[in-house]
């Protein structure tokens, strides 16, 4: 889950904490590790499952999702990729027209294998909404992972840009 973070230079962030980076990379470290200790004549076979388990975590612990706030320049940052290999997007905070939170529901959905329904569950967008008409996601999670923290931070964020939040909810 991403988490709002303020920074010594009157700026804030929206992104995955250190935490999560940390045990990721320890996972992955102490994966290889002991595949490594453990292993016998026949290694090929027996460690391409922790191999790849280990660059799944690799790769999760260096995935970059960032957006930083700057009242201060007027600008809004994105970063997505991994660290050091990442795509950068700046926009203007005067460009911004609100924040929107959209709680749906797709309803459920047909298991036509076993003709059995399920529900899919409640879903949150947290986007930026510009005065151009275009937006852009800046989190999708499952409403019930979010348990208000979400809304919490996109107000936080909305009240330091100087903007509203929209808030929708609808069934489909």
């Amino acid at each position: 889950k991403m988490k709002v973070f303020h920074h010594k230079n009157q700026t804030i962030s929206y992104e995955f904490g250190y935490l999560y980076r940390i045990i990721n990379l320890l996972f992955a470290f102490f994966l290889l590790l002991g595949s490594f200790l453990y292993s016998n004549e026949d290694w090929f076979s027996w460690l391409s499952f922790p191999v790849i388990i280990s660059v799944i975590l690799l790769l999760s612990g260096l995935y970059l999702d960032s957006w930083s706030f700057d009242n201060k320049n007027g600008i809004m940052t994105s970063k997505i990729g991994l660290i050091g290999f990442n795509k950068k997007r700046v926009y203007q905070l005067e460009d911004i027209d609100n924040f929107s939170l959209a709680h749906f529901s797709k309803g459920y959905q047909s298991n036509r294998e076993e003709g059995k329904r399920k529900r899919s569950g409640e879903v949150l967008i947290f986007s930026v909404q510009f005065l151009s008409g275009e937006s852009r996601d800046i989190e999708i999670l499952k409403e019930a992972k979010s348990g208000g923290t979400t809304e919490r931070y996109a107000q936080m964020i909305a009240d330091y840009c100087q903007v509203d939040v929209q808030v929708t909810r609808d069934v489909y």
